[in-house]
């Protein structure tokens, strides 16, 4: 099953839930942080994350997403279709002296139309990085 499960491309303006992956390759998993609510966790290096489909505009401009990291820096390099094109973003990413959960944002370049979405990990061998969500603005 892909992302959007039966229904159509999702809207990347809305909060995609980093839980809906629907491919992950490497240690990267999904793990229970409440009662309600999944988060990509155990993040190592190079390790990739699919999102099957959204409908982009050519408009979105800016991405954000909420991450938990201890030890540091690390990058998310964000990918439409597949890990061998051209990056649409990469957001730098450092641990956060104001709590265990912030929100960061980078600049996007994404190509209007159905894509697949894929995030690449690229951390520190002993850094732990976790994603709540993601959201395209």
């Amino acid at each position: 099953m892909t992302t959007q499960g039966a229904g159509p491309p999702l809207d990347p303006k809305s909060i995609l839930d980093a839980e809906r992956a629907c491919t992950l390759h490497g240690n990267v998993r999904i793990e229970a942080l409440g009662k309600d609510n999944e988060v990509l966790t155990k993040i190592k290096p190079q390790d990739r994350a699919v999102y099957r489909y959204l409908q982009f505009t050519g408009e979105e401009k800016e991405i954000k997403i909420r991450v938990q990291l201890k030890g540091g820096p690390a990058k998310i390099h964000l990918i439409q279709d597949g890990p061998w094109n051209k990056r649409i973003a990469i957001a730098n990413v450092d641990a956060s002296p104001e709590g265990p959960w912030t929100t960061f944002s980078a600049k996007v370049d994404a190509k209007e139309g159905k894509h697949a979405l894929w995030l690449i990990f690229d951390t520190k061998d002993d850094s732990e990085l976790s994603v709540d969500w993601i959201q395209f603005n």
